[in-house]
């Protein structure tokens, strides 16, 4: 009995034992099942653990236990129930991968398992499109974009190659949206393409920068010039081939060639000839023969015709071993006088020197003579004029050359001139008195020559002090000091009179008609204010000048330029021919800005808008310079003016530019600003030019009347290379615009050509074609009633406007005027020099009746035909030598 009570004890034992170690049953759960979650937002997941008193769990995030700061991370774990756990995504960017997978692993069994998953979602999201663009230069391309998730802060920031909004060398971006759609606009830069190219147009949240979008723009330069060789090295007279490409044109694949900024270069910068017009292109560039051009290394630059933006660049610099200089540059003599010249040699251990005279050594007696030359330092040599022949050439050439090496020498012009006529109308010297403005420019020999500047004249007959500016035949000379010792002036009692104005490189014999007689105050003495002046020089010299210009009372030579300013200059263009410009600029603080231009140059007219320049501070005599920095083809070319007053200026332009003279004077606007209202009541035409239909000139007066609506009415006589034109008159009417800068164009009609006024029915003119025709119109001031032959009385100077032939072979007769009307009956005073008629001092003319019709037109001269037009009872303008191929204008005032 004992026995059975300890098996049966055994087995319950072993029962027990057998159930503790068998293998227990584990389950999770786990919850939610999926969910999103933002960036930086948290979630909690709850998990449920039976089978087991084991209750400990590890969590994973993509595998990662407890996770990672870019997958997100558990933390807040519990160990017992309720098991949870908080989950924080990221803060920056969504995990990888994405959807994460949350993973629970029992401990008490680590092959029991849970997932589920989470989305990470990024709040902010941008996009862009299009995604890639091509564009040309200056080409555009709008930009569009979306943003999501701001939470109230929509902003976008643009970028172009990381710089913000762009900019002029990357490409800008502009009108920028700030609500939807979201849009903005890229435009290419202008010039060059931009670094890198594509260009990166990037898109960005102005809350969150990191979530942006990206465009690729692929900007193309549909011009490519290439140039080689980049730099060379050239002797003086030298030669190197330079080679081009041109592609991309669109068929327009002509070149143009420069050197220092000067077309096809000239003889002191060096010169670029045999350039082939299609390829290989090339050209041959020769350097200067006598001096190194400056600047050195010269700038050799060829450039598309199509785009003179797309240019390429070559450095040349030009070496000269020996230096040769000679002084004076120039001078005049009577015959017999003499003068010395210095010269310097440098770079050779032989400094002997040759000198000849028209490539005389040594000269002679017909050429002019060298003597006393020294043979060492200082180098001086005496030239003594022929005492009665003139030498031929004249100007002689006095050359200086070295002995080592002939081909370095230097030059210089002696004009031998038989002294001015002399003059016979003095006595009345108190006339001209104080500061005067004056120009002149036509032709001589060689070409185109325009000289501005100002004298002081004492009242006596001395010119006490001067400078003075020239452009064309005697070169670029700026700002040179008249010589006083040698300078005079008089005045007859008749109002005419004569200058003699030297200068170191050239003396301007000068005949005057004056006028504007003004009283001074609290004197009984009379000063003129304003007049006419011609050159004159002896008609058969090889250095006759047919200039002729004005002069002007300076009243405010130093006044500051403030406002709008209507510029107007004619003379020769770059390839010499007839060539006339005028536009507007606005002056302020030492800048002109806002400007436009219209140009004729040989029948070629264009209009450019953009300019801009920086001027100067007058000195003493008004003197002031402006240099244009705007548009590129301007850039770096200078013009010289000289003051009348704040609101008038002569100007001589041609530092690297086509030599012309004109004037400039502020506009003044009428109440309300420019329009078509600006040309309203009577007003008078003139201009003058060359004969587009054949040979000569032309010369054009006219009426011209408007009422102000866009529409004006013209009666016109011209002279077409001395034939008197038909139907006389002509007769039309045309439309017009004026923009709120004054420029006037035509719209309708047989009118032609570009206006910029002044002032209310005042404008300076040029007419397009082969004419280049350059004038002015000015208010009619009708007397009550009209005009009638006593509307014409009184005593007038007069002289005329511009010389255009070319060469004085067929020179204009020119000349100043005094003409007195007593009772219809006109007395006339008159200094005429030509060519082709001589040339005449104090003629005097009388005789004959003058019939003014009453809206001021007449007969002048006996032509039998109309030819005159009185501006006002104190003006007038007519045609004058109407039967030579070269016609021309005068004005006469009072």
């Amino acid at each position: 009995m004992k026995k059975l009570v300890l098996s049966s004890l055994f087995l319950a034992l072993v029962w027990v034992w057998g159930g503790s170690t068998a293998q227990a049953t584990v389950s999770l759960t786990l919850t939610p099942s999926a969910s999103t979650v933002a960036l930086a937002g948290t979630m909690t997941l709850t998990a449920t653990v039976t089978g087991t008193t084991t209750t400990g769990l590890n969590w994973y995030v993509n595998g990662v236990q407890n996770g990672s700061a870019a997958q997100g991370m558990f933390t807040a774990c519990t160990t017992v129930a309720p098991l949870t756990c908080k989950y924080t995504a990221p803060s920056v960017d969504v995990p990888n991968p994405n959807p994460v997978t949350f993973e629970i692993v029992s401990q008490a069994d680590t092959a029991v398992t849970r997932t589920t998953t989470a989305t990470v979602t990024d709040p902010i999201a941008v996009t862009l499109s299009p995604t890639s663009e091509s564009l040309a230069l200056s080409g555009t391309q709008v930009f569009t974009a979306t943003i999501t998730g701001t939470n109230g802060n929509a902003a976008l920031n643009w970028y172009v190659n990381g710089v913000l909004n762009g900019s002029t060398a990357q490409g800008k971006l502009s009108a920028c949206t700030t609500t939807a759609p979201l849009t903005c606009t890229y435009t290419a830069p202008p010039i060059d393409v931009p670094s890198p190219n594509p260009a990166v147009v990037k898109v960005a949240s102005a809350a969150d920068p990191g979530k942006y979008k990206t465009a690729n723009v692929t900007v193309t330069d549909p011009i490519a010039v290439t140039l080689s060789p980049t730099s060379e090295s050239l002797a003086l007279s030298g030669t190197q081939v330079f080679t081009a490409t041109i592609t991309g044109t669109n068929g327009n694949a002509a070149l143009n060639w420069y050197v220092n900024g000067m077309k096809n270069g000239n003889s002191t910068q060096g010169t670029l000839t045999a350039c082939t017009t299609s390829a290989p292109w090339e050209c041959t560039y020769t350097a200067p023969t006598i001096d190194v051009p400056n600047p050195n290394p010269a700038a050799i630059e060829v450039a598309s015709a199509a785009d003179p933006a797309k240019n390429k660049t070559a450095v040349m610099t030009v070496t000269d071993g020996i230096t040769v200089t000679l002084s004076p540059a120039s001078k005049t003599l009577a015959p017999g006088g003499t003068e010395m010249f210095t010269a310097t040699i440098s770079g050779t251990t032989n400094t002997a020197l040759i000198w000849s005279v028209n490539g005389v050594k040594n000269g002679n007696s017909t050429q002019g003579t060298l003597s006393a030359c020294t043979t060492a330092a200082p180098w001086e040599c005496t030239y003594t004029a022929p005492s009665s022949d003139m030498p031929s050439p004249n100007p002689a050439v006095i050359e200086v050359a070295s002995v080592a090496d002939p081909g370095k020498y230097k030059t210089a012009d002696v004009t031998v001139s038989t002294p001015a006529l002399a003059c016979t109308d003095k006595g009345s010297e108190s006339l001209l008195s104080g500061q005067y403005a004056f120009s002149l420019s036509g032709y001589n020999s060689t070409g185109y020559l325009g000289v501005v500047g100002s004298f002081t004249a004492d009242g006596t007959g001395k010119i006490t002090a001067g400078e003075v500016d020239s452009t064309g035949a005697l070169g670029l000379q700026s700002k040179v000091s008249i010589d006083t010792s040698q300078s005079s002036y008089s005045v007859g009692s008749n109002h005419l009179g004569c200058a003699t104005i030297v200068t170191s490189f050239g003396t301007f014999n000068t005949r005057l008609a004056i006028g504007g007689i003004v009283s001074i105050a609290g004197t009984s003495s009379s000063i003129a204010t304003a007049g006419r002046m011609v050159e004159w020089d002896a008609p058969t010299s090889s250095t006759y000048f047919a200039g002729t210009g004005q002069i002007l009372q300076q009243t405010a030579p130093s006044a500051a330029l403030s406002g709008n300013y209507v510029f107007a200059v004619s003379g020769t263009g770059g390839s010499s021919v007839r060539q006339a410009m005028a536009g507007v600029m606005t002056a302020s603080g030492g800048s002109f800005s806002n400007g436009e231009m219209d140009v004729n140059e040989g029948g070629t007219s264009s209009n450019g808008t953009g300019l801009a320049a920086t001027y100067t501070s007058s000195d003493s005599y008004g003197r002031f310079t402006y240099t244009y920095t705007e548009p590129a083809g301007l850039s770096g070319i200078s013009t010289v003016g000289y003051k009348v007053s704040g609101a008038q200026m002569l100007l001589v332009a041609g530092a690297n530019a086509s030599p012309s003279v004109g004037q400039m004077r502020l506009q003044t606007p009428p109440t309300g600003g420019f329009g078509a209202g600006s040309v309203d009541g009577n007003m008078v035409v003139y201009w003058t030019g060359l004969n587009g239909g054949g040979t000569g000139g032309s010369a054009q007066v006219g009426l011209v009347s408007g009422t102000g609506n866009g529409s004006i009415n013209t009666t016109t006589y011209e002279d077409d290379g001395g034939t008197w034109d038909t139907p006389d008159p002509h007769t039309g009417t045309c439309g017009y615009s004026v923009s709120s800068y004054g420029r006037m164009t035509f719209t309708s009609g047989n009118c032609q050509g570009a206006l910029y006024l002044t002032a209310a029915n005042t404008a300076f003119l040029l007419t397009p074609g082969s004419t280049v025709g350059f004038g002015q119109v000015v208010p009619q001031v009708v007397p009550t009633g009209g005009f009638t032959s006593s509307s014409f009385s009184g005593t007038y100077y007069f002289g005329n406007t511009e010389v255009v032939s070319y060469g004085v072979a067929s020179a204009e007769q020119i000349g100043v005027t005094i003409l007195t009307i007593t009772s219809g009956s006109p007395t006339l005073i008159q200094d005429f020099t030509s060519t082709t008629d001589g040339q005449q001092a104090d003629e005097t003319q009388s005789g004959g009746t003058l019939a003014v019709n009453s809206n001021g037109t007449f007969e002048a001269g006996g032509k039998g035909y109309i030819n005159a037009i009185m501006i006002s009872t104190s003006e007038f303008v007519s045609t004058d030598n109407s039967s030579a191929t070269y016609p021309t204008i005068l004005v006469g005032q009072k």
